[in-house]
């Protein structure tokens, strides 16, 4: 992904946004035929004003750039900063699917990290079938969203400074919190078919993978960076672990779903 910033610009093409204001959706790229759709959940929150205008991003927000097959039609979805949590986040992604253009043949609902458990979630309320895709989601939660968990562990070090910084600490990140009221009342999914990616980092291939593979030991979280490994295994019709950091592995789990369909 190039980074850029997006504060004061459009992010594209947006399709969904209403007055509840948890979600935010955009069109990121038209597909030369009807057989294939992905919605794509990256794990930014934002916010847009009346022009459709970002006036706020997480830190280091990278425009949308992973490679997809031209002919599938993608969308990008959003956290905003407003949003009151998962659940209803969860709600109004079920209703943007649900009125998608009967066209597509099949629907891929593609969450990674928090944007998996939201995706799952919502698969429950969703009115169309779907093909249901989770990369490195923590349907355990992960101590990394546990500000004071993290700052036990840490202490006062130059991890903790970087996550004191970096950590947005919404409403979406409080609900994948271990025993979170959220993560304990997950809606029963619904789907074709569950494609589970997981992710655990054994080979440092870039400087942010050395970054997480010291947070990943000094957090003992024995996964991906961010999430552990434990947390993302779940029921699901298929499943397949991948060499991968958090930060990565959304572009590295497309990669591999494209090999599978």
């Amino acid at each position: 992904m190039r980074r850029f910033v997006r504060n004061g610009k459009s992010i594209g093409e947006i399709v969904y946004k209403n007055k509840n204001k948890n979600v935010v959706i955009e069109k990121i790229q038209d597909g030369t035929d009807d057989d294939k759709c992905y919605i794509i959940g990256t794990g930014y929150s934002l916010s847009v004003d009346d022009k459709d205008l970002v006036s706020l991003h997480d830190p280091f927000m990278d425009k949308f750039s992973i490679d997809i097959d031209k002919s599938i039609t993608a969308f990008s979805f959003y956290f905003t900063f407003e949003s009151s949590g998962l659940e209803e986040s969860s709600r109004e992604l079920a209703t943007f699917i649900s009125k998608l253009d009967s066209k597509y043949k099949k629907n891929y609902l593609i969450g990674q990290s928090k944007c998996g458990v939201c995706a799952y979630n919502a698969s429950h309320y969703c009115e169309k079938n779907i093909t249901l895709v989770t990369i490195s989601a923590p349907f355990k939660g992960t101590p990394t969203a546990d500000k004071n968990c993290v700052k036990k562990l840490l202490k006062r070090n130059i991890l903790r400074l970087f996550y004191d910084n970096m950590f947005s600490n919404h409403n979406v990140d409080k609900d994948i919190i271990p025993n979170s009221k959220f993560l304990n009342n997950l809606e029963k999914p619904k789907y074709l078919e569950h494609i589970n990616i997981m992710s655990k980092l054994c080979k440092i291939k870039n400087i942010s993978d050395f970054f997480l593979y010291f947070w990943d030991k000094s957090l003992k979280l024995n996964g991906d960076g961010v999430v552990p490994y434990d947390s993302q295994n779940i029921d699901s019709t298929r499943s397949v672990t991948i060499d991968s950091s958090h930060a990565h592995s959304l572009e590295n789990g497309i990669r591999e779903l494209e090999k599978m369909v």
